[in-house]
């Protein structure tokens, strides 16, 4: 059981591609020309798709059905107390498996809701229900505390040197 098989019909690439080259795969497996401008999201509607990358390690996801959300942090990534305070409350931040873990959690979610409202910001997702699938996989629900239609669900895998987060909109 991995993260990237917790979704039916779910696409996928991780990789140690640059920016540039990772939309260029986009392009070539897509065929549309915004996937290459690195200055927005991505913004086809079908497939659905999010990019993510830190040193070290890119990626992108794609579903033809769903809003999706990919965040990939490094595992040395320090989200200290108060970062992680100033867009999650008390109850998220004692119940995430860790900061890093309710970052990178918010960061897919994020992405997965932000074609339904631009205006949102991290501090208005809320991610509760975390549930321990096997160790080191989480999977978590999470929803927008300024519009109680937006909601999903989410993944999120620990590795040695990476995390990685997976989140579907289901609005």
């Amino acid at each position: 059981m991995s993260l990237f098989n917790q979704i039916e019909g779910l696409k996928y690439s991780l990789s140690q591609k640059s920016r540039v080259e990772l939309r260029e795969e986009l392009f070539e497996r897509f065929g549309d020309p915004e996937l290459r401008n690195l200055k927005q999201y991505p913004r086809c509607c079908s497939p659905y798709i999010s990019i993510s990358h830190t040193r070290g390690l890119s990626g992108w996801v794609a579903h033809e059905d769903s809003p999706i959300g990919l965040d990939i942090e490094s595992s040395q990534r320090n989200i200290d107390f108060k970062v992680i305070s100033r867009v999650s409350n008390k109850c998220e931040i004692l119940k995430a498996p860790s900061h890093l873990a309710l970052w990178v959690a918010k960061e897919a979610a994020f992405k997965s809701l932000w074609r339904s409202n631009n205006m949102m910001v991290l501090s208005h997702i809320e991610v509760s229900g975390w549930h321990c699938l096997k160790e080191n996989l989480y999977q978590y629900k999470f929803n927008n505390i300024n519009d109680l239609g937006d909601f999903g669900e989410g993944w999120l895998e620990t590795k040695d040197c990476f995390t990685l987060g997976i989140a579907r909109s289901m609005t």
